[in-house]
């Protein structure tokens, strides 16, 4: 039950602060820099809606201090709700951990450097993902690699004023302020809604016996490598027949491809999955180039990820990779990488206490505003 104080009851202002009342708008002041780029997602979408054409937004750096400071300046009635609070301390725990990160290192995690942490969406799209699940998901694969799990559910506690705006907020500052020991990729686009096998089980496994003969042919080496490639990728395909709803089935299926992408000029560019065991040859009969993990891990050794530049490998066999950031503000910048398909792209989480959420209409009742979008980096 709220509870209301009453400090100068007998005195109401009126706000004189500029007012947004779109998305766009209230972006523009946010992260001026940013505010030409095509907004994906974002919470804000109330903003200039006709189920509340009263709403708006008055920027300010800080959403929390500055709206408890401009309420107390111009005589405004204050709501805060305990997520107002605790987004604000969260925000400043996310500069103190940027300030002493190596410092912290060891307290958080066990590794050094940046893990890159995926999340899989597929089938969705960038355009039509649900960001408050990608976040979800982010965060529990976050806390899985943390010493102390526990630390991240007493950094993102529910309250009874909680809302899933909140709960988002909340949990991108938390990935903000774990961006120096992790960085985000979110994987959407192509995928296999379904994938019928068609013919009987003893079909596939006559192609199974088929493949096998292809080493009679004589002692080659590449031709043995390339067998036990298109072997182990026929045995996972052929499981579907025994149980098709099986998650370590559909997994292999969710494996087919796996682009790295190009950073920088000269870059590698690469392949992975089992589809590389169909592209052993060229149409000269000579063998694909396949990096070495030698050359791959030169990428690792740039900064690059090494997950992105990983070889898959399936029951013990390793499939060939072939030839692709003085009142502080209370926003965190969370970059995350969109691989969509073979295409990778860049997006932009903009997340935190934005702003003082105001009616235009009365003009004398306030409280912070937190949100977030996903712009999309071209």
């Amino acid at each position: 039950m709220p509870t209301v104080i009453r400090p100068q009851p007998s005195k109401v202002g009126r706000s004189q602060d500029r007012v947004f009342r779109t998305s766009k708008e209230l972006l523009t002041k946010v992260s001026y820099q940013d505010s030409y780029l095509p907004v994906l997602h974002t919470s804000f979408a109330d903003l200039g809606s006709s189920d509340s054409p009263s709403l708006g937004v008055v920027h300010y750096e800080n959403g929390f201090v500055h709206t408890v400071l401009h309420a107390f300046q111009q005589d405004l009635h204050l709501e805060l709700r305990p997520d107002d609070v605790w987004l604000a301390i969260l925000s400043q725990f996310s500069f103190f951990v940027k300030g002493h990160g190596e410092e912290l290192r060891s307290t958080f995690v066990a590794h050094e450097g940046q893990m890159s942490l995926e999340v899989d969406m597929r089938p969705h799209s960038l355009n039509d993902v649900d960001i408050n699940l990608f976040v979800e998901r982010m965060v529990d694969l976050v806390k899985s690699r943390l010493h102390d799990p526990a630390v991240a559910s007493w950094l993102l506690p529910r309250f009874s004023t909680t809302t899933q705006t909140d709960a988002t907020v909340a949990a991108m500052i938390f990935m903000g302020s774990m961006k120096q020991y992790f960085n985000y990729q979110m994987r959407v686009g192509c995928g296999f809604p379904s994938v019928t096998l068609h013919g009987t089980r003893e079909d596939w496994e006559l192609i199974r016996r088929s493949i096998s003969q292809l080493t009679t042919l004589g002692d080659f080496r590449e031709l043995r490598d390339w067998v036990m490639c298109l072997d182990c990728a026929l045995v996972h395909m052929t499981a579907g027949f025994e149980n098709p709803d099986a998650e370590e089935v559909k997994a292999f299926w969710m494996r087919a491809a796996h682009a790295g992408g190009q950073r920088a000029s000269g870059g590698l560019v690469t392949l992975s999955g089992w589809l590389t065991a169909f592209c052993f040859w060229q149409a000269d009969g000579t063998r694909t180039y396949a990096y070495t993990d030698e050359e791959l891990s030169r990428e690792w050794s740039l900064g690059k990820n090494p997950e992105e530049w990983a070889r898959l490998e399936l029951s013990g066999v390793g499939f060939p990779v072939i030839g692709r950031e003085k009142i502080p503000a209370a926003t965190v910048h969370v970059p995350v990488r969109v691989v969509d398909g073979f295409v990778e792209e860049q997006a932009l989480i903009i997340a935190g206490l934005v702003g003082m959420e105001i009616d235009t209409i009365a003009l004398s009742s306030v409280k912070p505003r937190p949100g977030w979008w996903l712009l999309h980096k071209k």
